[in-house]
This record gives structure tokens, sequence and C-alpha cells, in this order.
């Protein structure tokens, strides 16, 4: 079985996707899934095995022919290799492969990306600036860049889209992930010189916060002066799978049979998902 984790921000979007899906696809509108484990491209696969440890670590697969012209990835070698784990628990050499925690710039990143999604949300212009920050920050990272442009009423497959794809080419197409073969994996944290003033770690951290702080004073004294209740972070958030702008695919092996789990290490910091899609096994 296989669980597909939307990066969206609206069921109605992911619906049209799951037609013909006999997996469950859940959405994951803050993107928790991705933090958790470190997801900075689409489409991203995880293998968790029975006891819940990770298998095969984030790798970018693709489960169909439909964009082998654009991005030169069968699916055939994928699927032989989960065939052979899940009859044999057989796992390919590249399973061992260590990927790297989020650094503090991509951390500070999804936190502008959350800040930019929630002003949204609410209505105010100024998210347009967060996510223009969140760009900065990890300008490599589709998780953050692409799921961006939707939101700001741009084309995921529009011009800006494949402009960021050749730059991320050119880059030596950074990811967080077993390298594609023949590629060598490269940092994510490696921005355009100039693209951010050259500072601490700490001193970023600081700012950012200094301005979460300020953004969400401002947009609440404007709430609380017009009648409106303060700005408070929506209670429903979701956990989720395939769209327009990211996926996430987590696989786990149980006996003779594959099934998929989401694991979150601290109950705190979620919510409870919520299914898009068909749940049939």
């Amino acid at each position: 079985m296989v669980i597909g984790v939307a990066l969206d921000e609206s069921a109605d979007d992911v619906r049209p996707l799951t037609e013909g899906i006999s997996f469950p696809v859940l959405l994951d509108r803050d993107h928790v899934l991705a933090e958790l484990y470190a997801v900075s491209n689409v489409p991203t696969v995880v293998w968790i095995d029975e006891d819940g440890a990770i298998a095969r670590p984030n790798s970018a697969e693709v489960g169909t022919d439909m964009f082998f012209e654009f991005t030169g990835v069968r699916p055939d070698e994928h699927l032989d290799r989960v065939r052979e784990w899940v009859r044999s628990g057989t796992l390919p050499a590249d399973a061992a492969t260590e990927i790297p925690d989020l650094n503090v710039d991509e951390i500070e990143a999804r936190l502008a990306f959350r800040i930019a999604v929630h002003l949204r949300r609410c209505g105010e212009p100024s998210a347009a600036d967060w996510f223009a920050t969140a760009a900065e920050l990890a300008p490599m990272d589709f998780t953050v860049r692409r799921a961006a442009m939707p939101l700001q009423d741009l084309s995921p497959f529009g011009e800006q889209f494949f402009e960021f794809y050749a730059e991320w080419k050119k880059a030596g197409r950074p990811y967080h992930g077993i390298p594609a073969s023949g590629n060598e994996p490269q940092r994510l944290s490696q921005r355009p010189s100039g693209l951010i003033p050259d500072t601490t770690a700490n001193q970023r951290g600081r700012g950012l916060a200094a301005r979460e702080r300020s953004e969400l004073e401002r947009v609440s004294a404007q709430r609380t002066r017009e009648g409106a209740q303060r700005l408070k972070v929506p209670e429903e958030t979701s956990i989720g799978w395939p769209t327009h702008s990211t996926s996430v695919q987590v696989l786990m092996r149980l006996g003779s049979v594959l099934v998929a789990q989401v694991r979150v290490p601290s109950a705190k910091r979620t919510r409870p998902m919520a299914r898009v899609g068909p749940a049939r096994s």
C-alpha cells in the first residue's frame, strides 16, 4: 500500500489528480511532512519498514512515464526495486545513503513560508514579502519556491517555473535525497552570492523572529481596530499528497504486503489527517 501526501493548499486542487488511484491521498497544507523528512523536491519517495524505521531514504522517483520527455526518468527500475524489497526484504545499496537534516536557512525558509501562507489565508497583501523571503533563503527548494507559485496566482508549469528549473539544473540539481545516477549530491544551502546579507545564522534567526512578531502584531492590531477577532493560527491543519505543486510518497513493508505509514515524532506538531482520495487497498 502507498500513502500519497500533497503539499497543497486546497483539497479541491488535489481531487482531480486522485481519479483512478487506489491508495489514500492526504493533504498537508502546512508542509509538516516535508519538514519531518527534509523533503526539498518532488516527487519524493520514502520507504519505511515494518518496524517503523526508514528503510530507504528520500529519492526522486516517478510512477509513470507521463513526464519522461521532461525529466528523462522512467519508473521501471524503482518499481522493480520495490517489488524485490516487498518479496524478499532486499534493499538496494543506495538505501544506506545518509540524508542531511535541514540547515538553518532551510528551517527559516519554511518558517517564512508558513507565515506567508497564513497571511494569505487572512487576505493580507504582505504575504508576498514573506514568500519572497522564503525563496531567498531556500532558492533551490521546490517545496518552498515552486509551492508558492500557485499561491501567488502563478502557474506551477508556467514561465517562472521553467526559469527556476533551469537555475536548479545549473546549480547541479541539489536535493535532500539519494542523488540520481551519475550525479553527486549538492548542498541546498548554496544561494546566489549577494542574495542574502552576509550575517550569522543567529542574527538571521533573531531578525526573522522579530519580523514575524512585528507582522503578526500589526495584523492583529488592525483586525482588533476593525472589530474582528485577533489573528490566530488556524486550528485545522492536515497532512497529506499528489498535486500540481508537490508530492511525497511513503512506503512501508509489512510481511509480503506493501503498506504505508506516516510517523510523526511529536503529536504537538500535528493535527488530524484529512483524506481527499480513496482508501481502498
